[in-house]
């Protein structure tokens, strides 16, 4: 009788662990498909200087760094798009000012061709404040003895 048992719930089992892929299958899928919406939603906010939504994804933990595939950042796009807060926003939380698209163009190359003055300045305005930055002196090590 137990060998019989066996024999009808190896199917069972077989049944339950095919429906068990497949559902994990969908799972994963239903995730890249929501993953890919924030992401172009992050892009979109960018472009649009949209800093509610820019500020809700970027505090979820979505990077600075995210590219299309010209290797436009979320920088070189509001750059592009002419969003002077956006550029602000994006620098204070650690986008990389030295990023280059396709063209090897940085974001104020780009401000600049499109004649986006307003993202120009803050540029300029972030470089000039990085280069006033002085490191902190290192103390001379007093001798142990």
């Amino acid at each position: 009788m137990l060998h019989l048992h066996q024999k009808k719930s190896v199917p069972c089992e077989m049944d339950f662990i095919t429906q068990y892929i497949e559902f994990t299958r969908k799972c994963v899928q239903w995730s890249q498909e929501c993953l890919s919406i924030y992401r172009k939603q992050l892009l979109k906010a960018c472009a649009d200087g949209n800093l509610l939504v820019i500020t809700c994804l970027l505090n979820q933990g979505w990077s600075t760094e995210i590219a299309t595939k010209n290797r436009y950042t979320l920088l070189l796009i509001a750059s592009a798009h002419g969003q002077a807060e956006a550029v602000e926003l994006l620098l204070s939380r650690g986008a990389n000012v030295h990023a280059r698209q396709k063209n090897q163009l940085t974001a104020l190359q780009i401000a600049q061709a499109r004649r986006h003055t307003n993202v120009e300045k803050v540029l300029e305005e972030y470089f000039k404040k990085q280069t006033q930055e002085v490191p902190p002196q290192l103390k001379a090590v007093q001798p142990c003895f």
